[in-house]
């Protein structure tokens, strides 16, 4: 019997360590699981929601819509960056930077929101929020920007390779097995 289980071992042993090894992770794949992680935000559509309230003149809406959804959907993404997994030195780095970019642009919407909140759209406290909030943005951005110059999202005119379109662009789950 102990033969029996110690052969049955040995053969597993042998058919798991066959010479068919996966590959070893890249940057590229890093920076696939990322865009895979931006393209889940939903922040941004939030935000449309804040920015019609503002643009009606009912501020205090606005920050209640803040709280209520763009605001924890920033925090939500904060997460998923930071949930991400990578493997390489490079994309611990970029999802570092992720998470820090992410949490800026979270931090900025609490500013905006507590602006908001006092009822009024024209003061310099609120000019200051929502630089804040476009410096954010931009830097965010520039970040999309880098993920996109190590790993294409779209096809290019005069590439030979197809790239992987953008998850938000195409029908759910055709994306991830590419």
């Amino acid at each position: 019997m102990r033969w029996a289980c110690a052969s049955l071992a040995a053969g597993l042993l042998l058919a798991c360590s066959g010479s068919e090894q996966a590959p070893a992770p890249t940057v590229t794949d890093d920076v696939a699981a990322l865009q895979r992680a931006v393209a889940a935000d939903t922040c941004p559509s939030a935000l449309a929601d804040v920015d019609g309230e503002v643009e009606d003149g009912k501020p205090v809406n606005a920050a209640r819509l803040l709280h209520s959804a763009a605001i924890p959907a920033a925090a939500r993404q904060v997460g998923r960056i930071h949930d991400t997994q990578v493997h390489t030195s490079q994309g611990i780095t970029l999802r570092q930077e992720g998470e820090t970019l992410y949490d800026a642009r979270r931090a900025a919407l609490e500013g905006y929101a507590d602006v908001l909140e006092r009822g009024v759209l024209e003061d310099m406290d609120l000019v200051m929020a929502l630089d804040a909030q476009r410096r954010a943005d931009a830097a965010l951005g520039a970040y999309l920007v880098r993920l996109e110059e190590l790993r294409p999202l779209a096809r290019r005119a005069g590439h030979d390779k197809e790239v992987e379109t953008p998850a938000h662009d195409l029908p759910a789950p055709a994306a991830a097995g590419r």
